[in-house]
């Protein structure tokens, strides 16, 4: 099925969802590939199990 399939590659641009700025620009980070060494520990602040 997905071997005769054409994908196409779609890229959002528009952040629709998200308001809080520092939120959005680790998001963009990790989009990116341009993580620094704080990075993931700011993302797993804002983990919440519930």
């Amino acid at each position: 099925m997905f071997f005769g399939s054409k994908n196409r590659l779609v890229e959002l641009s528009k952040i629709y969802r998200q308001k809080d700025s520092e939120f959005i620009d680790i998001l963009s980070a990790v989009r990116q590939n341009r993580m620094t060494r704080g990075l993931p520990a700011k993302l797993n602040e804002r983990y919440d199990p519930d």
